[in-house]
């Protein structure tokens, strides 16, 4: 969304969470919906201890990011689940038309990881044990809430800008 949209959206998540996945439609429903208002910010909290998976998939995205796909990355992920080894990460890469050589160096090295790592520490500083944990202007809801409920509360924030 654009950068000074009245409304802001932070979700944490996790590439292995089911919940986080089923809720990755209606993020998408509320970003056609509210296309000028809502800006989506996506944030990683890999619950690494039960999804072994996840901590090597925020890293993809995140060396995805450095060739400007990090959202058809982002997608992939979310829509196979089972597919996060290193050896799938590198096809979906490949598929979606990453240099493939460029991103295997990237993910091998373990460099990304201060990136979900820091994220994981503001999350939790925010309050975050769980995901998914959405913030809208602020406002914490816990788990994949519905659209109904996310849309009332953009509705109310909206609102609330044209107030201020």
């Amino acid at each position: 969304g654009p950068e000074d949209a009245p409304v802001t959206l932070v979700v944490f998540s996790d590439y292995q969470c089911p919940y986080c996945a089923r809720l990755e439609p209606t993020l998408r429903q509320l970003e056609r919906r509210y296309e000028k208002q809502l800006k989506v910010v996506f944030r990683d909290f890999p619950l690494e201890q039960i999804h072994s998976n996840a901590t090597r998939a925020a890293e993809a995205t995140a060396c995805a990011m450095d060739q400007g796909k990090f959202w058809p990355m982002h997608s992939k992920l979310f829509e196979d689940q089972k597919a996060l080894s290193a050896a799938d990460l590198k096809r979906t890469a490949a598929a979606i038309g990453l240099q493939a050589t460029t991103f295997s160096e990237c993910l091998d090295s373990g460099r990304k990881a201060q990136d979900w790592q820091q994220d994981v520490r503001d999350g939790q500083r925010y309050g975050v044990t769980g995901t998914p944990s959405i913030f809208i202007n602020g406002r914490m809801f816990r788990g994949a809430a519905t659209e109904q409920t996310l849309s009332e509360v953009v509705e109310e924030e909206i609102a609330a800008a044209g107030r201020r």
